[in-house]
């Protein structure tokens, strides 16, 4: 591997700090230096992968089918009420609406909006003599779900962000 010169100032205590120790080890300053900014970097490195995993863990579920599925749910039972599902489906839903629950990328007023879906699936699911279809609250905000979907897209400046792959 090619090698390259980094030139660098530090003050004078740090320098002979830097010598004892090389002495001590029985290395040279260089290699002491090298060894320092490897492991600095490599530090940054993982910690840049934690924070960067955590973030991916929060963006699957924007990224998910699953995610896709409920919001062509949403919009498919505004447009026809009378659309007839399983019940595994709603059991998904609800399973990932709890999942959404738990995602700090989700704002307050969207969450209050799919906590209305929730109530209705599980009086559906769980209710003795509720059969009938599913639908939606009156008071579930479309405005409020498409503002969200926006804000995943899009910024305040109407540039693309990074939520969606």
């Amino acid at each position: 591997m090619r090698t390259a010169v980094v030139n660098t100032r530090i003050n004078s205590s740090l320098k002979d700090e830097l010598e004892i120790l090389s002495h001590l080890n029985g290395k040279t300053v260089s290699e002491n230096v090298r060894q320092a900014i490897e492991a600095y970097l490599s530090d940054e490195v993982s910690e840049y992968n934690t924070v960067d995993k955590k973030q991916n863990k929060y963006l699957d579920v924007l990224q998910s089918l699953s995610f896709t599925e409920l919001i062509f749910w949403v919009y498919d039972k505004k447009r026809n009420p009378a659309i007839e599902e399983i019940d595994e489906l709603y059991y998904a839903f609800l399973d990932l609406i709890r999942e959404i629950n738990e995602n700090p990328l989700f704002t307050v007023e969207i969450l209050a909006e799919f906590d209305k879906v929730s109530r209705e699936l599980k009086k559906l699911l769980y209710e003795d003599g509720y059969f009938e279809n599913f639908t939606f609250p009156l008071d579930f905000s479309y405005e409020k779900l498409s503002y969200f979907m926006h804000g995943l897209r899009y910024d305040e400046l109407n540039q693309k962000v990074i939520h969606i792959k």
